[in-house]
């Protein structure tokens, strides 16, 4: 489970330009990038069997949130099957299997297997992936990707019914309408095919030679 903490909740005028999916897709982007660090802690604070405070040192500068978060911990953690707080610790009485992996393993499974989601073609072998792990609890995503596979469904119809049509014409100025109408109907595919990539795929970071 993933719980977000925003500093405010009131959005920028800018920021209501975009879309709920895309703050979601985001949040997702910088999860997926901290996954191996959050995996590999993990490990440690059930092998070490101590509570954070005694493992980390949080700074004020940028550890406020997550210091809290440890503190919160101790006071409601008891009321959970294990929990690592700041000054206490609960130990699950069976860690769970996943947690038996070496550190970052499951991490770096989730990163590099090509897991797409689960839409069409797509398919997951973990359920680590940005689909399974996000979109099909949150009604807003699961609704947006479903929107745009239609859309992209429809488009892909109507470029592929004027490009057709296009051949068979004779005129001139019919052609040079559908062709275009074929053209922008494949940009909306695309723009779709994208949108629904961003809620779907999990990100990975990208390595090129300086």
């Amino acid at each position: 489970m993933l719980i977000v903490r925003f500093g405010t909740t009131k959005r920028t005028p800018v920021a209501k330009l975009f879309p709920e999916w895309y703050f979601h897709q985001n949040a997702s982007k910088v999860f997926e990038q901290d996954m191996g660090f959050l995996s590999s802690q993990n490990e440690i604070l059930l092998k070490e069997k101590l509570p954070t405070k005694e493992l980390y040192l949080n700074l004020k500068s940028s550890d406020t949130w997550v210091a809290e978060y440890r503190k919160w911990m101790d006071k409601v953690g008891h009321g959970m099957p294990y929990h690592f707080g700041h000054s206490t610790i609960s130990l699950p009485n069976e860690p769970a299997v996943v947690e038996h992996a070496p550190a970052g393993l499951v991490a770096g499974l989730s990163a590099s297997s090509p897991a797409k989601g689960g839409i069409g073609t797509m398919h997951a072998p973990n359920l680590a992936n940005r689909y399974f792990r996000h979109v099909i609890h949150c009604k807003g995503c699961r609704t947006v990707v479903k929107a745009f596979q239609a859309w992209k469904n429809a488009l892909t119809a109507v470029a592929v019914a004027s490009a057709a049509l296009a051949i068979l014409v004779s005129g001139r100025q019919w052609k040079a309408l559908l062709l275009v109408s074929a053209s922008l109907c494949s940009v909306g595919v695309y723009a779709c095919s994208t949108a629904i990539a961003m809620n779907t795929t999990n990100f990975i970071r990208t390595h090129r030679r300086l």
